[in-house]
């Protein structure tokens, strides 16, 4: 069931004090630390006729997604910004959830809009009462999209690209570095808190 802000500040009202089963965001360290990669990267998601898009991810928003091919990315964005005296803008904390493709195959039938109306929209906008659902060892990818795309504000940002083939290869080198929570695939070695031991 589709729920307005209202209701949604409402059922966080009622759970307020209760746990939520954390998300472990746990980002490809080593690759943010080389500024290289990291400006290599910028280059390749800002040049082209394309550039990244956002808008308010909500139940429907696949009719005025654009039909075309590209990556894109679901961002929790909840409204925490921290202004600074230097005059630059405000910045907002954010935390990438997960990352897709759109248009493998020649994608004609697997546009922004169809991927958006065929996968997502189904959960976005939703009653966010099974965030506080018991934890559970490992969820399916279905059950981690219902639980977390309830999460409130939240963004789709997209970025078309012309090249299909070029596609997986961006989709990975984000899921590589972000190692969103919500994605299982490409995601690589994830970092384990345990008890130091010596260097050598």
């Amino acid at each position: 069931m589709t729920v307005n802000d209202d209701e949604f500040r409402r059922v966080v009202t009622r759970f307020r004090g209760e746990q939520v089963v954390g998300l472990r965001f746990e980002p490809a360290v080593e690759g943010f630390l080389d500024a290289d990669v990291c400006a290599d990267l910028c280059r390749e998601f800002t040049t082209g006729e394309f550039h990244w898009e956002r808008k308010s991810a909500t139940p429907n928003l696949a009719a005025s997604l654009p039909r075309q091919n590209g990556i894109y990315m679901f961002v929790w964005v909840p409204g925490l910004t921290f202004e600074f005296h230097d005059g630059k803008p405000p910045h907002d904390v954010a935390w990438v959830l997960y990352v897709g493709k759109a248009g493998i195959g020649g994608g004609e039938n697997d546009t922004f809009r169809d991927r958006y109306r065929s996968e997502y929209q189904h959960y976005v906008g939703r009653d966010p009462t099974p965030l506080w659902a018991p934890a559970a060892e490992s969820l399916a990818r279905d059950k981690r999209l219902a639980r977390y795309l309830v999460l409130r504000p939240l963004q789709y940002w997209y970025l078309p690209v012309t090249k299909v083939e070029y596609i997986p290869i961006l989709e990975k080198r984000l899921l590589r570095l972000f190692r969103p929570p919500l994605n299982t695939q490409h995601i690589g070695p994830r970092a384990r808190v345990g008890k130091p031991g010596p260097a050598w």
